[in-house]
């Protein structure tokens, strides 16, 4: 529901024209559609789960991205999180690869990996942003690998607003089959939060 995402990102000091609108994926070589891909591919916003679902939004800077803060209003956070289904508003903006933070040697033979900055504002934990979170990671990168972006390797950075940068490496391996909108094989994750 755009318009609870919209004040989501009002309790967390941003508007709707921030969304990154050119984040709606096409479909790319490494999905074989039979069928069109399921309309709720095609919008930026979307509920993503591989435990919790998380509400991911593409935020069009990292300096937008950074300059949210903690959410106004707890209570009303946790109520519109409640209605849309999810625990929490996942931020995300790529990183430009010529600046990127992590060019370490076991990442430097892969020429497709994808790399964001990420922040995460929990529905309710007792704290207004979490750091590290591997569940809206692994969510985040299986929900761009199935809109088509990427070759299944994605660098998450998080906590960097907060001063507590963490890193998670999320490499996805699975098969589309053609039975629909890409999926039919399973998705595996796995990830690495190296803590500063």
């Amino acid at each position: 529901n755009h318009e609870i995402v919209a004040k989501l990102l009002n309790l967390v000091g941003l508007k709707m024209k921030h969304v990154d609108t050119s984040s709606i994926i096409q479909k790319s070589s490494h999905h074989v559609y039979k069928d069109p891909p399921s309309p709720h591919l095609q919008y930026p916003m979307v509920n993503s789960s591989v435990s919790r679902y998380k509400t991911l939004v593409p935020i069009q800077t990292l300096d937008l991205l950074h300059s949210a803060t903690n959410p106004k209003d707890v209570n009303e956070f946790r109520i519109l999180c409640d209605a849309i289904g999810s625990t929490g508003l996942y931020l995300y903006a790529p990183v430009i690869p010529s600046s990127s933070s992590c060019s370490s040697d076991h990442l430097n033979h892969h020429n497709h990996v994808e790399e964001f900055e990420c922040r995460q504002f929990p529905r309710a934990s007792g704290y207004p942003e979490d750091p590290a979170t591997g569940i809206a990671a692994s969510a985040l990168a299986c929900s761009l690998y199935k809109r088509g972006m990427g070759q299944g390797e994605y660098i998450v950075n998080q906590g960097t607003a907060m001063k507590r940068h963490s890193r998670c490496i999320v490499r996805i391996n699975g098969n589309d089959h053609e039975d629909g909108d890409g999926g039919g094989g399973l998705i595996y994750c796995s990830g690495i939060v190296e803590m500063d």
